[in-house]
């Protein structure tokens, strides 16, 4: 199956096609790829690989019941794809239909048990219902599978949440540390770190946590927001 990230490649194919190039609008990369999988899907309405890039697509701009329902759509001429599966899990959670998420994320673990963006997404979602416990269990499921992962920052955010979510700090703060040692620059986990430390009258060691957070998102209003209001 063609990987769903080469949706570059397909950009790059018809970037000289002059019925689709817009000279009056910057496109983002999601809008470009969104571009190309509809024109692609033209010609081959019953491609799964670019109905998936094609919600992978939506899913990036936010448009997330049509997002659902691209993938839904390849899930019809291809049910076994995780791609698809793993999609649509992350836009129905977006939807807030936590359920149907965790069955979907479910279902493309069924089929592949080690993929780690599915797991995480699972401890994601579980993490939103309260379910701390199973999210852990998710999240450690990652981890064993490939601890250098660069996703598995992830992997290690969420863990955090898990543990601060069942009232334990220092071992959240002992999470969140994990996912900044494999990603310095992830500034989700540089936010609840500093979370955490205020909780634990920290405050110094939190303001440089938001800190360093706003300077990996300059406009990320929850960093901005408790820096302020610890100045």
């Amino acid at each position: 199956m063609k990987g769903i990230g080469s949706f570059l490649e397909d950009v790059e194919a018809y970037s000289t096609d002059k019925e689709v190039v817009q000279e009056d609008h910057k496109e983002t990369l999601h809008e470009q790829a969104l571009r190309v999988y509809n024109k692609v899907l033209e010609e081959n309405p019953r491609s799964s690989n670019s109905l998936v890039g094609k919600g992978k697509a939506l899913n990036g701009l936010k448009r997330y019941g049509e997002a659902l329902q691209s993938y839904n759509q390849a899930l019809e001429i291809e049910p076994q794809n995780t791609y698809a599966l793993r999609g649509r899990g992350l836009a129905l959670y977006h939807l807030g239909q936590y359920q149907e998420a965790v069955r979907s994320l479910d279902k493309a673990l069924s089929i592949d048990p080690k993929d780690i963006y599915a797991l995480v997404g699972k401890g994601t979602v579980l993490n939103v219902l309260g379910q701390y416990e199973e999210a852990l269990g998710s999240y450690d499921m990652a981890i064993s599978i490939d601890p250098q992962h660069f996703y598995v920052s992830q992997a290690w955010t969420g863990r955090g949440r898990s543990f601060y979510g069942l009232g334990h700090k220092e071992k959240a703060l002992a999470s969140y540390e994990e996912a900044l040692e494999i990603n310095p620059n992830n500034a989700s986990a540089w936010v609840e770190k500093g979370v955490v430390l205020e909780d634990l009258q920290r405050y110094s060691e939190a303001r440089q946590a938001y800190e360093e957070a706003i300077s990996i998102e300059p406009k990320n209003i929850t960093a901005i927001n408790n820096l302020r209001r610890l100045l």
